[in-house]
């Protein structure tokens, strides 16, 4: 923009017809400041993939005698403008403050967001050098005279038009179908995996208090756990790589062992808690209704992390992406190569006056940036949301979801091996009422049952007195 406007400054103050090797230098000028951007953006993206990699190294090599050996993922970091939080573990996104991001400073920060993203600034580099090159090549046709028919930018605005509102309709059902799919991910399957999670902890810590039995609800937890993680390592492809748990103990060698061959490993690990179960109804300690509850939960478990699966598997049909992708990208070359003409056309006195610019390079460079940053932003934003179990900023802040469901269920755990004195005394006062009760109902039974042993003798004698009489 400042380019541009560099431009325009000099065409006004010159007397002349602006020259096109100005625009031109700006042009080159601007284009390698794009490209600077991008290197920048570039470099950016791997030296964070690169930190936190090292980062779930450390903590993958971490030694430790607990479950979850470094407490890092349970701290958050703010951004520098205080737009939002991130995990300290993973870098992705926490939590956001809306009024601030719904406020005038998101225009000055970029951290995170599809501007940052280096896919969007190439491709804005992209059509800008696109543009760079039409009015290029128009300048050596008109300066050279080479009697090439020129394109008319009527025609070139009227076809970007068509493709505008066909895309309009096709991107707009695109990213509503992807943030629903989004949601349902976050929500209906790995909401519902650790729902059923929280619900055993809750239940066991109800059913088997006391620290007795913390060996068993510790297994289940861990269980658990190693659940949850082995879902974003198949995700990720790295679900082979079970060493990592084992140094977290998440998993222990043995157990390693047996789920390195198995497919679906997530999935598998919810036969051993729910085998748990069955030996703990054989033994005694878990009732027919309880054990039903168990199992539910257990299979609730199971088909959270197959639904996960399943849209991870299952993608939107790959012609109407391919469509839309094609569609996006021959309106911003169309955008690009009109905006190139458009800027030949003016500095070379309008060379047919019949079809002259409605606009200033300014004006039609803004609508190329902005177009190309709006329809491929659109269409990054549609890829990251599709997988969101991956290791970018805007996906699922996976290491966050463990250490906050380890709090949780220590929280259900602990809170009742030794339950609060309201609890005691509460349920001391109803079992002494009920024994009251008992005692009532016992001595109520015991006088009637004396009356009624009354009360038949006195029939008896009254039967024998008169069998007596009539014998007389």
């Amino acid at each position: 923009f400042l380019a541009q406007s560099a431009f325009i400054a000099m065409s006004s103050w010159s007397e002349n017809q602006p020259q096109p090797v100005w625009l031109a230098v700006i042009h080159v000028g601007a284009l390698i400041l794009l490209l600077a951007v991008y290197f920048l953006a570039s470099k950016r993206a791997r030296a964070r993939r690169a930190h936190y990699s090292a980062v779930y190294e450390e903590l993958s090599n971490g030694a430790a005698d607990n479950l979850l050996a470094d407490s890092r993922g349970l701290r958050e970091k703010q951004s520098k403008s205080k737009l939002f939080t991130y995990a300290d573990v993973g870098g992705q996104l926490l939590k956001y403050d809306v009024d601030k991001t719904t406020s005038w400073q998101v225009l000055f920060h970029l951290g995170g967001t599809v501007a940052a993203h280096p896919a969007v600034l190439w491709h804005v580099t992209l059509y800008y050098a696109v543009a760079f090159l039409a009015f290029g090549v128009e300048q050596l046709i008109v300066r050279c005279d080479l009697g090439i028919p020129l394109l008319r930018l009527v025609s070139l605005s009227a076809v970007s038009q068509y493709f505008t509102s066909f895309i309009g309709i096709l991107l707009g059902f695109y990213i509503s179908t992807v943030m629903g799919r989004w949601w349902s991910i976050r929500n209906d399957t790995l909401g519902s995996l650790w729902g059923a999670v929280d619900d055993l902890c809750l239940l066991m810590g109800a059913h088997f208090p006391g620290k007795d039995w913390r060996d068993v609800r510790t297994l289940v937890l861990r269980y658990s756990l190693a659940s949850f993680e082995l879902i974003f390592m198949q995700a990720q492809g790295t679900d082979s790589e079970l060493w990592r748990l084992e140094k977290r103990k998440l998993l222990t060698a043995d157990e390693v062992a047996k789920l390195q061959d198995t497919p679906s490993r997530p999935q598998a690990i919810w036969t051993w808690v729910a085998w748990i179960f069955h030996e703990l109804h054989e033994q005694g300690h878990v009732s027919d209704i309880m054990l039903q509850l168990f199992y539910s939960k257990c299979t609730q478990a199971r088909g959270g992390i197959g639904g996960i699966l399943a849209y991870l598997t299952c993608q939107l049909p790959w012609a109407y992406v391919h469509l839309l992708a094609c569609m996006v990208h021959l309106m911003c070359t169309i955008v690009a190569i009109d905006v190139g003409l458009s800027n030949s056309r003016y500095v070379t006195a309008f060379v047919d006056p019949d079809d002259a610019p409605e606009h200033g390079p300014l004006v039609k460079m803004i609508q190329l940036v902005l177009t190309t940053f709006f329809y491929t932003g659109c269409m990054e934003l549609g890829r990251a949301l599709t997988d969101p179990l991956g290791n970018d900023f805007e996906d699922f802040p996976r290491h966050a979801y463990v250490y906050w469901m380890w709090q949780e269920a220590e929280a259900f755990h602990s809170t009742n091996e030794e339950p609060v004195l309201a609890c005691q005394e509460t349920v001391k006062r109803m079992a002494l009422r009920q024994q009251e009760q008992t005692e009532q109902k016992e001595q109520k039974e015991l006088k009637e049952q004396k009356e009624q042993e009354m009360l038949n003798s006195l029939e008896a004698l009254a039967v024998d007195g008169v069998q007596l009489h009539l014998q007389l």
